[in-house]
């Protein structure tokens, strides 16, 4: 049987004796580098059946990325909500990805942001981004441009050269909506609703 060329990022192996799963999660990694990949995902599968998150992503990432069976994907999101359950990050990733793409379930934008944003608690800079654009857009719920600008302030301030573009473009936008307010207060004399409106544009 032909092995798939190409293999998953080898993760830092946790210190032995540790996580419930570990031998078969040492012994998952040797047959994949060894490129038995039945005998590594076996293996993998005791280890993710015990709860070593690890093992429960990377059982998802094989599923997702190598498995030809029908219905690979249900069976990836599967392994994915279990390591995510666990704190995983790039679990909590995958299943927000697949989620907000119908793929292996149903699209569900509320699940896809509810994982995107316990990705971006534990301090992902993708997640973040993603988080600000949702609540910018109203996709999964209402629009809240509070929780937005929470968020795309927090993946700008991690390096998000996106993030900086939007906060950037909102401001000249915001700037100019200013301005033309002004001009319109001092050619009508209008007052007190345009002042509102300014206050609540430098928010």
């Amino acid at each position: 049987e032909e092995v798939p060329e190409e293999t998953p990022a080898e993760p830092e192996a946790p210190a032995a004796g540790g996580e419930p799963g570990q031998a078969d999660f040492l012994a998952g990694r040797q047959f994949w580098a060894e490129r038995h990949p039945e005998k590594a995902l076996e293996a993998l599968l005791r280890a993710g059946e015990q709860g070593h998150r690890e093992a429960q992503y990377l059982c998802g990432r094989i599923y997702q990325q190598w498995v030809q069976d029908e219905g690979r994907e249900r069976v990836a999101l599967t392994w994915y909500r279990r390591a995510a359950k666990q704190g995983h990050l790039d679990a909590q990733l995958s299943c927000a990805s697949m989620y907000e793409q119908g793929r292996g379930a149903q699209m569900n934008l509320k699940r896809a942001l509810s994982w995107y944003e316990q990705a971006a608690r534990q301090g992902s800079v993708e997640a973040q981004l993603k988080c600000g654009c949702m609540y910018s857009q109203g996709r999964a719920e209402t629009r809240n441009p509070k929780k937005a600008r929470h968020w795309l302030e927090t993946a700008a301030a991690g390096g998000s050269e996106e993030a900086q573009r939007i906060l950037r473009e909102a401001k000249e936008t915001a700037d100019q909506t200013i301005r033309q307010i002004n001009k319109l207060a001092q050619s009508s004399g209008v007052g007190k609703e345009l002042e509102a409106e300014r206050a609540r544009l430098r928010e």
